[in-house]
């Protein structure tokens, strides 16, 4: 794990180190299940197509670290906006914290519970995006407690 790591913020040369772990560990599973006349050549292409995967799941990570952050600090950008603009509206901090943890569990556990299984479909986006508006909600919540 800790080279999965070292590789989401470092270059492609640990991402093939990755992959070529993640091939063996697929090429064992083959064998396992009986399969062992796989032809060389389709042998080297299932290893090139892992490389293309992991370098692709690891960009795709770290856009989503990225954005994950930046909505999360444009949360407690709004709760101290709000805070600042002095709106009238008045929660206690055990209310809002209780408004956030709410909105904490239950993107957590919904998304557990209605897991997608990528994002081809209309209903697996919208999964998606309701998802990261319950965690923006939460950390606005977490956030609006503490002014």
């Amino acid at each position: 794990m800790v080279r999965a790591l070292l590789a989401l913020f470092s270059g492609s040369r640990l991402a093939d180190g990755l992959a070529e772990v993640d091939h063996q560990s697929n090429m064992q599973e083959l064998a396992r299940d009986g399969v062992t006349d796989v032809p060389p050549k389709r042998i080297d292409e299932m290893r090139q197509e892992m490389r293309r995967s992991t370098r692709d799941s690891l960009s795709r990570l770290r856009k989503n670290l990225v954005l994950s952050g930046i909505s999360i600090l444009s949360a407690i950008a709004a709760a101290a906006a709000v805070r600042w603009v002095n709106l009238g509206m008045h929660f206690s901090g055990r209310t809002l914290a209780i408004g956030s943890m709410f909105c904490f569990a239950w993107a957590t556990l919904g998304r557990l519970g209605w897991r997608s299984w990528g994002e081809r479909t209309t209903i697996e986006r919208l999964d998606r995006v309701v998802f990261h508006i319950l965690y923006w909600i939460g950390a606005y919540l977490g956030a609006a407690a503490f002014y």
